[in-house]
């Protein structure tokens, strides 16, 4: 029988050896298309995929760190004081951000932690003093264990930032790996750094002033006025009216007797007002200017007695009315110039 010839029948097939040679090509140039193919992903996801992980428990010097990392973001618990929100570097070896004390509000600044395998080295500030180098030294830590930590303060919100980064562009580019820039203070104008939230232009009443009473020495941290007044003694206090009216307490060093209540009022680059002593009640519209003075310096001496964590409301402040602590904090909270933490249940949090 013949059959129809075949369209290959002219042709000589290859041997063996030449099929082999031709199969070890295809596999060498499906490799090379591989490694393309990886080599063309992001680099950022690459980075991603060999960042260090932050999770876990850490024991450190200022007690247990617990931390969850998504992404470049690290957040979580400061012992049982507050909490953490910050970011890594592109290696994931670098963590910087904002620690948060939980009751005490006015306790809060910046990290800087640079990990060496299961231990990082570090340093914090206070955030009036602004972000901080890792090698100041102040903050060390041990890995603990890995894994995924019961929170107990970073719970219920989105985020964690310490209380003075909200509406405040300091330190973000920090964070982010740019270069740090303070925003010089303005005090006056449609320029002043301003919250929309509170309505408040950031730093009106940070500065020193010439005053009828001697030098006065003042740091607005959002709501909150604190400082030295002369060598007599201490202020704190709180904003109101949009920052146009500072009201709060003095104390003076010695005697310790002697304190009392004060409201001032703004007008861009000085103040006038009025105090009284603590047994005649808080000023009234119907009280006497006694106190003036006008700016001479957006700068604040480092020695300025009452420091960002410490709250210096007079030592009168636990026995007066409670109509007088909400004349001066303007809520009906004991000793804040802001409301608590409320968890995501409504509840406060202490």
């Amino acid at each position: 029988m013949t059959h129809p010839p075949s369209e290959f029948a002219s042709h000589t097939f290859p041997s063996d050896d030449r099929c082999a040679t031709h199969q070890l090509a295809r596999n060498i140039l499906f490799a090379i298309f591989a490694l393309a193919a990886v080599l063309l992903v992001n680099p950022a996801e690459a980075a991603e995929a060999v960042e260090a992980n932050w999770t876990g428990t850490w024991d450190s010097q200022h007690g247990e760190l617990r931390l969850v990392q998504e992404g470049k973001r690290v957040y979580g618990d400061y012992a049982n004081r507050g909490y953490f929100e910050g970011r890594v570097s592109q290696d994931g070896n670098r963590l910087r951000g904002t620690f948060q004390y939980n009751s005490r509000r006015s306790r809060s600044g910046y990290i800087e932690f640079i990990r060496s395998g299961d231990s990082f080295t570090g340093g914090w500030s206070w955030a009036k003093d602004g972000p901080v180098s890792h090698t100041r030294g102040n903050w060390s830590g041990s890995f603990k264990n890995g894994d995924y930590p019961a929170l107990v303060y970073a719970v219920g919100k989105s985020e964690y930032w310490a209380d003075f980064w909200r509406g405040s562009n300091m330190g973000l580019a920090w964070v982010n790996d740019g270069v740090f820039q303070t925003q010089q203070p303005v005090f006056a104008g449609e320029n002043a750094p301003y919250d929309p939230d509170t309505g408040i232009r950031g730093d009106e009443w940070t500065g020193t002033f010439d005053t009828n009473y001697g030098e006065l020495r003042l740091i607005q941290n959002g709501r909150r006025v604190f400082g030295e007044y002369a060598k007599r003694g201490y202020f704190e206090g709180c904003v109101h009216d949009g920052g146009a009216t500072m009201r709060g307490t003095f104390q003076y060093f010695s005697p310790r007797r002697n304190h009392g209540f004060v409201e001032f009022r703004t007008d861009g680059d000085g103040f006038e007002g009025t105090w009284t002593w603590t047994k005649s009640g808080v000023p009234s519209t119907a009280s006497k200017i006694n106190w003036r003075g006008a700016r001479t310096s957006l700068e604040v001496r480092e020695d300025v007695y009452i420091r960002a964590n410490e709250m210096g409301f007079a030592d009168m402040w636990s026995t007066i009315d409670d109509s007088q602590r909400r004349w001066v904090l303007g809520s009906d909270y004991y000793d804040s110039c802001d409301p608590p933490e409320v968890d995501y249940e409504g509840n406060e949090e202490f």
